[in-house]
């Protein structure tokens, strides 16, 4: 595996889990189940797969098993290599693919709310699409921590440190 511009570690945490309440305490979990929402699912049929395009799957399957696992304690903080051409080159390649691919992204968006905005407030187009709309409420953790602070507290998970890669966004050199 090539080296990665930027490799910082993150520090265990602990946070609030409403999986964690819901399973531990389920009558509470609903009675503060209580922001009305409305949860949206879009898809197009016929949408083309990976496994359509073997010689893809293959190259992604093979760079997936060239990643070499570092445990997080073995990451060196503070420390970078020094850039060299191969990752200069290698660099330029990702900025250029990532522009090439936020324009892409961008025309998907609008091509998807395009459809979105034909099914107004059908549930899709016969072969083309569905759309649908399922009313659902979420878990109020405001108003639940404020009146259970004793579950709130009860209710936390930890979370284990984890190592992060940072591609730099930009170039500060020619």
């Amino acid at each position: 595996m090539r080296p990665a511009p930027y490799t910082t570690r993150s520090d265990p945490s602990r946070r609030f889990s409403a999986g964690e309440l819901k399973a531990r305490h389920p009558d509470v979990h609903a009675q503060y189940c209580t922001i009305e929402e409305l949860g949206c699912s879009f898809s197009f049929t016929n949408k083309p797969r990976i496994n359509a395009y073997p010689e893809v799957q293959e190259a992604l399957k093979a760079a997936k098993d060239a990643v070499v696992e570092v445990d997080v304690d073995e990451v060196q903080l503070d420390k970078h290599l020094p850039r060299d051409e191969e990752t200069t080159n290698l660099h330029g390649d990702y900025l250029r693919l990532k522009g090439q691919l936020a324009e892409i992204e961008g025309d998907l968006v609008r091509y998807e709310l395009d459809l979105r905005h034909i099914c107004g407030e059908n549930e899709g187009v016969e072969g083309i699409c569905s759309y649908k709309r399922i009313p659902k409420k979420k878990f109020d953790d405001k108003a639940f921590q404020s009146e259970h602070p004793e579950f709130w507290e009860e209710c936390h998970v930890d979370r284990p440190a984890q190592r992060r890669i940072k591609v730099l966004a930009s170039r500060d050199y020619a």
